[in-house]
């Protein structure tokens, strides 16, 4: 039970930092009022801040709107994220896509396609603004996975890592490496859920009897 409720914690602890699991899914926005595009950013959007994402591809569709498509996971729905992109061309001006909301694939196509009509240029003060408070929402997300990265360093000591994977070699399983607060998030994470169903599944086992 100790080790149940340890497990829970590091997972908890992974699961406020990780900005998504497997990215399976594609969105598509607009971006509409500017020419001559040079890069884009994709924006995910959730009540913990802002997350800038790379987006898979941008293109010109108009001499005044460019489609951006970048990834999202099932885990960015449950955490009622919406998407938007923001744009720059070579002047330095920027545009925003209008915020949508994200989608499960089960209803919905691959993408979220939305009307590709052209657009009238739009002013770039407001986006101005608009880019600086993104910007903050970034830097505050930054700040609270940092965070939650030193508390993950110190729940999982060295003493307790070394206890949880002799818990993986009894359940049969194998690794390269040994557990550590070091280890990818992503697969600590995973190693970690396999390990508390595991000890579930024998607990819920063992009671039965």
């Amino acid at each position: 039970m100790k080790h149940v409720i340890s497990i829970r914690t590091l997972l908890t602890l992974i699961l406020a930092f990780i900005p998504r699991f497997a990215l399976a899914l594609d969105a598509e926005v607009l971006v509409r009022g500017l020419e001559g595009v040079t890069s884009a950013t994709g924006l995910i959007i959730t009540a913990q801040g802002t997350e800038k994402r790379t987006p898979v591809s941008f293109e010109q569709i108009g001499a005044n709107t460019v489609a951006v498509r970048l990834q999202y996971s099932e885990q960015d729905i449950r955490n009622g994220a919406l998407v938007s992109a923001i744009a720059t061309n070579a002047k330095g001006e920027t545009a925003f896509a209008t915020v949508s909301e994200l989608r499960s694939q089960e209803t919905k196509p691959a993408s979220l396609h939305l009307s590709r009509c052209e657009a009238t240029p739009t002013k770039t003060p407001a986006n101005t603004q608009q880019l600086v408070l993104f910007e903050r929402l970034v830097e505050l997300r930054k700040q609270r996975r940092e965070v939650k990265m030193q508390e993950l360093q110190e729940a999982l000591t060295e003493e307790l890592a070394a206890k949880l994977s002799k818990l993986e070699a009894h359940f049969g399983y194998e690794y390269e490496s040994p557990l550590s607060a070091q280890m990818n998030p992503v697969v600590l994470s995973q190693r970690l859920d396999q390990l508390l169903h595991s000890i579930e599944t024998f607990n819920l086992h063992r009671n039965s009897q």
